[in-house]
């Protein structure tokens, strides 16, 4: 909810990384994807939201239902762009 008030409030998009702790790929497209001065650029349009799905909290139990329910996949790292 914060992300969305954040982005209505600076009227930008929201980008959701369903992402994971011990995620290989996640890891890797921080480090390498995200840096890139053009992906930089995308991303500073937006408000980023970052939620954990592989963890044993509550949290990332939450998170990986929200993935499967509203978007049906638990695929890790997973990116969506929402309007707030």
């Amino acid at each position: 909810q914060q992300a969305l008030e954040q982005a209505r409030a600076s009227n930008k998009l929201v980008l959701v990384s369903f992402t994971g702790y011990a995620c290989t790929n996640c890891h890797w497209m921080k480090a390498n994807m995200f840096p890139r001065p053009d992906v930089r650029a995308a991303l500073d349009e937006m408000v980023l939201l970052e939620l954990y799905t592989d963890g044993t909290d509550a949290a990332s139990e939450e998170n990986q239902k929200l993935q499967e329910t509203r978007f049906a996949t638990v695929a890790i790292p997973y990116y969506v762009i929402l309007t707030p």
